[in-house]
């Protein structure tokens, strides 16, 4: 197998290589080492720098192929291929390239060729993607208060100058009051006058007068009574 023998070939399971359709297989991997310390598929490389890559049995015929932006030393199929040896490479200076590397081998030109997994070295550029734009949420719709029916205060009924019947009746029984004092106040004074009146005129005795003031006690006990009402 030359190294330009398959350029118009894919290393892919199907592809007609040696008059036989290509099958995958892990029998063999693609080792690749920096400095001699083998990578993992996955790691990422640095810009600019040589790793090697090479099978984990190189047994038979074996092509490996490099794309993704890597320049394999040496190489054909523009620098992207290289067969029957470790294969050096070269990476990227800058980007976001993810490089991948296979190989096909075989041991018999009448077996099929058989393909490996793909390994791959991702950039040390961790790419930038535009900002997720999140949705905007509609405000939340107070609801309406709810109105509380508020009681008219009892209104306490009105006297005629405005004032509450209970200060009308206040000042009526106060009136009254006033009218009642005032009728026993000049009662007491036509006592006096007219009991000496009496006593000199009419030469009443003691025991009569004492009888006029018990009468008029009564009747201001009655007075009083009415005024009280």
């Amino acid at each position: 197998m030359t190294q330009s023998s398959y350029c118009s070939r894919t290393l892919t399971p199907g592809t007609q290589i040696m008059n036989h359709a290509a099958v995958s297989s892990t029998s063999r991997l693609i080792v690749v080492k920096r400095n001699g310390v083998a990578l993992n598929s996955g790691d990422a490389y640095v810009f600019g720098e040589t790793l090697v890559a090479t099978l984990t049995s190189t047994s038979g015929e074996y092509v490996i192929q490099v794309t993704g932006g890597a320049t394999v030393t040496g190489g054909g199929c523009s620098k992207t291929r290289y067969a029957d040896g470790d294969t050096s490479f070269v990476l990227p200076t800058s980007g976001t390239s993810e490089i991948s590397i296979v190989s096909g081998w075989t041991t018999s030109k009448s077996t099929p060729v058989a393909i490996t997994p793909t390994f791959t070295l991702i950039s040390p550029v961790v790419p930038t993607y535009p900002p997720t734009i999140s949705p905007t949420l509609k405000p939340n719709i107070t609801p309406y208060p709810t109105l509380k029916v508020t009681r008219s205060p009892t209104v306490s009924p009105t006297a005629v100058d405005g004032s509450s019947t209970a200060n009308g009746l206040s000042s009526l029984s106060t009136s009254k009051k006033s009218v009642a004092g005032f009728m026993i106040g000049i009662a007491l004074c036509g006592i006096f006058v007219g009991g000496g009146y009496l006593l000199a005129m009419y030469r009443l005795s003691c025991y009569n007068l004492i009888l006029i003031i018990v009468t008029f006690l009564k009747r201001r006990s009655l007075l009083l009574a009415w005024s009280m009402s």
